[in-house]
């Protein structure tokens, strides 16, 4: 829910504005903690592959927004970022092979 609100308030702080490495790390972890803790609820990788696709449902949805909302282009490059973020946020389970989640003992 934060992330919508702040993803769609009209006033932007300055390192938040486009093109700059600050908004793009932003865009990263931004989407990349969620995803992390969405993964490890399940106990399978798909579970993991199943919280990336959510996460870009979301981001989607938000930059859709902002399109309709604000008139501005489409930001493919904020999408790019957060899938980015949300591959990210998966990678240590996908190369270490991790099962653990939440029903694990």
């Amino acid at each position: 829910t934060c992330l919508v609100i702040l993803s769609l308030q009209p006033l932007r702080v300055h390192a938040a504005r486009g093109g700059t490495l600050t908004h793009l790390a932003l865009h990263i972890l931004a989407f990349g903690f969620p995803t992390w803790l969405l993964q490890r609820l399940s106990a399978r990788r798909t579970g993991a592959w199943l919280a990336v696709l959510c996460a870009l449902c979301l981001a989607a949805g938000i930059e859709s927004a902002q399109h309709l909302i604000y008139r501005n282009p489409f930001e493919w490059q904020d999408l790019s970022a957060d899938l980015l973020g949300a591959v990210i946020a998966i990678l240590p389970r996908l190369l270490t092979g991790d099962r653990r989640g939440c029903d694990s003992t």
